[in-house]
């Protein structure tokens, strides 16, 4: 059996692309690796903010609904500081807590997943490799090159079907061939968690692109760096067409 566990670094998370994750999902993902043993999700707090009953009350909602998702919630106060000028300045890192716990829970633990882009956890990474455990990545937007680099596996999150809501019947995946100058090209999308749950038969032309002028911007559609949504029909040959198609932004 392999033991796996579970590391959401939530509030890098929620800022670079991941806002409105499904977390039932993303335990799914991870358990579709193995028995998860350990799922840590981590947050910063605003005590001020939450002062204002209404706000309290839906963040402790959220982190209950999380902990019967069945994570453990971390959250660490926000600390103010008020600067020379008289601005204030407001810090809050959980890096440290993410690092310590799996460093302590990985000698047993064979499968870890850590979702975050911060390229601070590079080092983390690599030491966890070095105990012969095996450590992947999932985030979103503005991902260390070195943390894709040094990880055993890099997930996209915006490939991971369900992971973030989308509207039924549509799907969301990246153009990995294009015909610039005529105007076509092809788009790959995951069907499911597995490595060969992979579609990429589907045929896209230019004009199906929200907002599309232009062949030479088409063709700098091209790359997993950049994901699509899409809706899907079958053309009259039996081809399926991606329909409604436009780029995810930041």
């Amino acid at each position: 059996m392999i033991k796996c566990g579970l590391y959401v670094d939530g509030d890098n998370l929620a800022g670079n692309g991941g806002f409105g994750i499904d977390y039932l999902r993303l335990r799914e993902f991870a358990e579709y690796h193995g028995a998860l043993l350990r799922a840590n999700v981590y947050f910063s707090i605003d005590e001020e903010a939450e002062e204002n009953p209404e706000i309290k009350r839906k963040r402790s909602e959220f982190r209950r609904i999380l902990r019967s998702f069945g994570y453990h919630v971390f959250t660490k106060p926000i600390k103010k500081y008020v600067q020379v000028d008289g601005s204030t300045t407001a810090k809050a890192n959980v890096d440290l807590e993410i690092a310590v716990d799996i460093m302590m829970q990985a000698r047993n633990l064979d499968h870890i997943l850590l979702a975050t882009s911060d390229g601070d956890f590079v080092r983390v990474v690599n030491a966890v490799q070095d105990m012969g455990r095996r450590i992947e990545v999932l985030a979103f937007r503005n991902v260390s090159g070195r943390l894709i680099e040094e990880a055993d596996a890099f997930h996209n999150g915006f490939f991971i079907p369900g992971l973030i809501g989308v509207d039924e019947g549509r799907h969301i995946g990246y153009m990995h061939h294009a015909f610039a100058e005529k105007g076509f090209g092809f788009l790959t999308y995951r069907t499911g968690f597995g490595r060969n749950d992979l579609r990429d038969d589907v045929f896209v032309h230019m004009s199906d692109v929200e907002n599309m002028t232009s062949n030479l911007a088409f063709g700098r559609l091209i790359g997993n760096h950049n994901p699509l949504e899409f809706s899907l029909e079958t053309m009259p040959d039996g081809r399926v067409k991606a329909v409604k198609v436009h780029p995810i932004k930041e």
